[in-house]
């Protein structure tokens, strides 16, 4: 399969970078080009690795699944040219790109979590903060039903801490909460 050979960086022409090879948390391979990766810190030590090992081999990408990895590395693409990206101290001060939007809309509620949890896994903070304003502009002025459905919640709690801290057991559930931490006696 061409996808999994390493190129020898030899092709000057459109200055491609060598191509890797991420294997995600359900086993499924994405082919990514190295440029577009080095915006991931966690990558950085996966580079220094991979030269000194088979480039055939995919870089394990544990807790992020195939679909979430895809994202990220279209999203990685779309700025790979880009100047290094430094996060604002103040998280107001993010401006919005117009290129995320139509990225970010096409996601549902548990893949835009999925592909948060990914930014955060491999730390592109341009990625986190591009979807924090995006999640910001997309719940403001909503109420509390409004945000639920934005974000496809149902409700607050699960069926079994509404059984636990029913009025029936309202007595214990101090003792509960404190077991449930670990705090019990």
């Amino acid at each position: 399969m061409a996808g999994k050979k390493k190129s020898n960086g030899s092709n000057k022409k459109d200055g491609a970078k060598d191509n890797l090879i991420l294997r995600a948390s359900d086993g499924k391979k994405v082919q990514v080009k190295e440029s577009s990766l080095k915006q991931c810190k966690l990558f950085d030590s996966a580079f220094a690795f991979t030269e000194s090992s088979n480039p055939n081999d995919p870089i394990e990408v544990k807790d992020v699944t195939s679909q979430a990895l895809k994202f990220l590395v279209q999203f990685c693409d779309l700025h790979a040219d880009d100047s290094p990206y430094e996060s604002p101290q103040n998280g107001l001060l993010v401006v919005p790109d117009v290129r995320h939007e139509a990225m970010f809309e096409s996601l549902d509620s548990k893949v835009f979590t999925e592909v948060m949890l990914a930014a955060n896994y491999v730390e592109n903070q341009r990625l986190i903060d591009s979807l924090m304003v995006y999640l910001h502009r997309s719940l403001r002025g909503l109420d509390v039903t409004g945000v639920k459905k934005a974000l496809g919640l149902t409700t607050d709690i699960s069926d079994t801490e509404r059984l636990v801290f029913s009025d029936q057991n309202t007595a214990n559930a101090l003792v509960n909460q404190m077991n449930h931490m670990g705090m019990g006696a």
